[in-house]
């Protein structure tokens, strides 16, 4: 199966480290991943903040 190859080779490349393709592909991956869930909980903490303010004042207005 082709999936079975592809896998292989990027194992190959990994270990032989003759392709950087698929270590800067990684490196992009991880940091892409990393600002997603950065980005996801700051906003769930600013959301959880301005619901918590708004319910201690009394306030019913949206952000």
């Amino acid at each position: 199966m082709w999936e079975d190859r592809l896998v292989w080779e990027v194992w190959e490349g990994w270990e032989d480290k003759r392709d950087e393709r698929y270590t800067g592909l990684l490196i992009f991956y991880v940091w892409l991943f990393n600002r997603i869930l950065s980005n996801l909980f700051k906003y769930l903490m600013i959301s959880i903040r301005h619901a918590w303010l708004s319910a201690r004042t009394g306030d019913r207005c949206g952000i």
